[in-house]
C-alpha cells in the first residue's frame, strides 16, 4: 500500500479510469482507486507489468485523459477537465520520438515555445549544449538515428523548462549504450535543476537506477512505494519481491509437520509464514553437514558473475537460482548450498502473494 507523503507536491487520490472496448463490450478498468504522492524535486518511477496502469497515470497527469473518479492535485491546484494540458506546467517525453518530419532539429525545438525571449533562448542554448545536439540543428528527423531522435525529443522536453517532466518509457527502443547515456543525462539534469520527474518503465534495472522512490503498480493500484533499496531488501508483498531482481527471487511454500512450520527440506520457520523468499545472491556453498544437495542444470556466465539454475533434491524436486562470483561449477556437478537466513524474506498469506509478471 502507498503510504501518504506529508510533503507531497503532486497527489492522486482514489483515481479510477476505464476504457471502452466497443458498443456492446463492457469497459475495461485500468486504474482502480490509485493513490500516489510525488514530492517536489524527486524522481518517482512507476514500475509494473503491461496493463498495470503506468501510461494511463501519465496521460491523466498530462491532461490527455480525464479520471472518472478521484482527484488530482498539484501545487495546491485541482487538475480536472477545466485545466488543459498547456496550463499544467508539464513536459513529456514519449516512447516514440514524435518529431515533426517537415521541421529540422531547431524547428522541432522551437515549435510550441511561442515568442523566443532572452530567457527562452538562454534555456534552449543550455539544453542544446547539455544534450550535445548542436551539430544537428539543420538536420531533419529522417537524417537522424533512433538514439539521436530520442536525444532531440528529450532536449525538446527539457527546453520547455516546466516544473514537471513525464517520461513514458523513453529509452525502451534504444541500444544498451544509448539507454545508459540518456538515463544518466535525465537523472543528472533532474538533480541539477530540482526537476520533478514521473518516469514510467517496465525495465527494473532502469527503475532502480533512476528512482528516488519506486512505485510498484499492480491491477491499477499502487502495491508499494518506497526507495528502491528498501523495496528490494524489505518488500511487504511477495508480488513485489518476485518482480524486483534478476534473476527473480526463489520462493518456497512452507508446510506444517507435527505442529511446526517447515521448509520443504525440513528447516523450521516461524508459524504463519506461507512463503519464504531467498534471493539468488543469498546462498553460500555449505559443508557436508550443512544445507542440502543440489545439482547444476544450467549455467549463465556474465563475466563479473555467474547465475546457476540448480536442481534441488528436497521434496518436490524444486529448482532454485544462485548468483555468485564463482564460475567454476560445471553442468551436472553436485554441491551443497545453505541459505543466509538473516537475508530471507517471509510472507504471510495476506501480504499480497501473486506474480506481477
Amino acid at each position: 500500500m502507498s503510504t501518504p507523503t506529508p510533503d507531497a507536491w503532486l497527489q492522486l487520490r482514489g483515481v479510477k479510469k476505464s476504457f471502452a472496448q466497443g458498443r456492446k463490450q463492457p469497459s475495461v478498468p485500468v486504474l482502480q482507486g490509485l493513490d500516489l504522492d510525488v514530492r517536489k524535486g524527486e524522481c518517482l518511477v512507476l514500475l509494473g507489468a503491461s496493463g498495470s496502469g503506468k501510461t494511463t497515470t501519465l496521460r491523466l497527469l498530462a491532461g490527455f485523459e480525464q479520471a472518472e473518479a478521484g482527484s488530482i492535485h498539484c501545487g495546491g491546484r485541482v487538475w480536472d477537465a477545466a485545466v488543459p494540458p498547456d496550463k499544467r506546467g508539464v513536459a513529456m517525453v514519449f516512447q516514440e520520438a514524435a518529431l515533426y518530419p517537415h521541421l529540422n532539429v531547431l524547428g522541432n525545438l522551437e515549435f510550441g515555445l511561442g515568442k523566443i525571449t532572452g530567457e527562452t533562448a538562454q534555456v534552449l542554448s543550455e539544453v542544446v549544449a547539455y544534450t550535445g545536439i548542436g551539430a544537428w540543428m539543420q538536420r531533419r528527423p529522417e537524417q537522424l538515428s533512433g538514439g539521436e531522435k530520442q536525444r532531440v525529443s528529450l532536449a525538446r522536453a527539457l527546453s520547455r523548462n516546466r516544473p514537471l517532466l513525464l517520461c513514458d518509457e523513453p529509452l525502451s527502443q534504444l541500444d544498451a549504450a544509448s539507454r545508459t547515456e540518456l538515463r544518466r543525462m535525465i537523472r543528472d539534469w533532474q538533480r541539477r535543476k530540482g526537476l520533478t520527474v514521473v518516469y514510467v518503465t517496465h525495465d527494473q534495472a532502469e527503475a532502480m537506477a533512476l528512482a528516488d522512490r519506486l512505485a510498484i503498480l499492480k491491477d491499477g493500484r499502487v502495491l508499494e512505494c518506497a526507495a528502491p533499496e528498501e523495496l528490494y531488501a524489505r518488500p511487504e508483498h511477495l508480488a513485489t519481491a518476485q518482480f524486483l531482481g534478476s534473476p527473480g527471487i526463489n520462493v518456497f511454500a512452507t508446510r506444517q509437520e507435527e505442529g511446526e512450520w517447515r521448509m520443504p527440506w525440513g528447516e523450521g520457520v516461524a508459524a504463519g509464514h506461507a512463503n519464504v523468499g531467498i534471493r539468488p545472491e543469498h546462498w553460500k556453498v555449505a559443508r557436508a553437514e550443512e544445507g542440502f544437495a543440489v545439482r547444476v542444470i544450467e549455467r549463465e556466465y556474465a563475466g563479473y558473475e555467474t547465475v546457476y539454475t540448480l536442481a534441488c533434491a528436497a521434496p518436490g524436486n524444486c529448482e532454485l537460482r544462485w548468483r555468485t562470483g564463482e564460475s567454476g561449477y560445471a553442468l551436472g556437478e553436485p554441491l551443497r548450498l545453505a541459505a543466509d537466513w538473516s537475508r530471507a524474506l517471509f510472507f504471510p498469506p495476506e501480504a499480497g502473494s501473486g506474480d506481477l509478471k
